[in-house]
């Protein structure tokens, strides 16, 4: 018993760490891939890039880039709005 509840929270804060998230506005592409291990491209188009990053085992953390800078972030709930919106300016 002594051996769990001296492993238990060492998994805990394992786990934790896997979903740390480290991004400022304006940072560069790069500087984001670099500071992230676990970021995905969901899309690409000549002037912006939108990553997903998990924050839990069911939530997700969606960074907007604009010529090569991170301009928003958010849980992608007007994921397609601000793709519009994007595309306009």
């Amino acid at each position: 018993m002594k051996k769990l509840l001296i492993v238990l929270p060492f998994f805990t804060l394992l786990s934790c760490a896997a979903f740390r998230i480290t991004a400022d506005i304006g940072m560069t592409k790069e500087e984001f891939e670099k500071a992230n291990i676990n970021e995905e491209i969901i899309e690409m188009d000549e002037t912006y890039t939108i990553y997903t990053i998990p924050t839990s085992e069911y939530d997700e953390k969606y960074f907007y880039f604009k010529n090569d800078q991170l301009i928003r972030m958010d849980q992608g709930y007007y994921l397609r709005q601000v793709l519009y919106l994007m595309d306009a300016e």
